[in-house]
C-alpha cells in the first residue's frame, strides 16, 4: 500500500486563502515584445516535460523580482508548494513549477502578462530548467497524481474530524490537483475538475464559517479516481 505522504508545514500567519474571485485566472497586461518569442517559449517547455539528457546552463541573469500584481499572487501558493516539497520530494517540486510556467504562458498568449508576471514567468521557467537536469521524470506524472491523492485524503479525513486546520488542508490540497492539469494539455479532466472545484469550495466555506464562529456543513467530498498512468519507459539499451 502506499505510504501516507508527508503533510505540508504549516503556512505562515499571513498567507490568506484566496477568495473565489482571487482563485480564477487574472487578466493583466501586456508583455514586452521579445522578451521571449513564443517558439523558443514552447520549445523551452516542452523541454521541462521530457527526462534530461544533459544539464540546461544556469540563467546568466537574473529576472525582475516578483512584485504585487494579481497574477504574481495566484502564483504563489504553487511556488510555495515547491519550495516546501523541494528537499523531499524533487520531482512533486519540479510539477509545481511547471504548472506555474504554463499558467502564465497561458496568460501570455492572451497578452494578458504585466511586468511583473513576465519577470516571475522568466526566472520560473529558468529555475524549473536547471533544477530539472539532475531529476528522473521517467514515471514523474504517476509519482505527481499519486501524491496529489494522498495529500488530498489527508486534508478530507482532517476535515471530517473537525480538525481546526482543515481549510487550509483543503486549500493546500487543491492546489496539488490543479497543477495535474499539466498532464492533461492545460486543462483537468472532467474527472479530477470535480475534486479540484470541490477542494477549493470547501476551503472558502470552512474559512467562512470559522471566522464567523459557525459550524461548516458537514463534508462531502468526491473520490480521488485512480487513473491508469503509462508506466515509466524502459531504459535504452546501449
Amino acid at each position: 500500500s502506499d505510504a501516507p505522504a508527508s503533510k505540508p508545514q504549516e503556512e505562515p500567519e499571513d498567507e490568506e486563502i484566496p477568495s473565489e474571485g482571487e482563485l480564477q485566472e487574472v487578466p493583466l497586461g501586456t508583455i514586452r515584445k521579445g522578451a521571449a518569442s513564443e517558439e523558443e517559449l514552447e520549445k523551452r517547455m516542452a523541454a521541462l516535460e521530457t527526462p534530461s539528457a544533459a544539464p540546461v546552463a544556469a540563467a546568466t541573469a537574473a529576472a525582475a523580482p516578483p512584485q504585487e500584481s494579481p497574477l504574481v499572487q495566484a502564483m504563489g501558493p504553487f511556488l510555495h508548494r515547491a519550495a516546501e516539497v523541494e528537499m523531499m520530494h524533487p520531482v512533486i517540486a519540479h510539477y509545481f513549477r511547471v504548472h506555474v510556467v504554463e499558467q502564465l504562458v497561458r496568460a501570455k498568449a492572451r497578452g494578458e502578462l504585466d511586468p511583473e508576471a513576465r519577470g516571475l514567468l522568466l526566472s520560473t521557467l529558468e529555475d524549473a530548467e536547471r533544477k530539472k537536469a539532475v531529476l528522473d521524470l521517467s514515471d514523474g506524472p504517476r509519482q505527481m497524481e499519486e501524491f496529489a491523492r494522498r495529500i488530498y485524503q489527508n486534508a478530507t479525513n482532517e476535515d471530517a474530524a473537525s480538525s481546526a486546520t482543515a481549510s487550509h488542508q483543503i486549500f493546500v490540497a487543491g492546489l496539488f490537483v490543479e497543477a495535474l492539469a499539466q498532464f492533461s494539455g492545460g486543462d483537468l479532466p472532467p474527472e479530477l475538475q470535480g475534486v479540484a472545484q470541490y477542494a477549493r469550495a470547501r476551503a472558502l466555506h470552512l474559512r467562512d464559517r470559522q471566522k464567523a464562529g459557525q459550524p461548516p456543513d458537514a463534508p462531502g467530498p468526491p473520490d480521488f479516481p485512480r487513473r491508469e498512468m503509462a508506466p515509466p519507459a524502459a531504459p535504452a539499451a546501449e
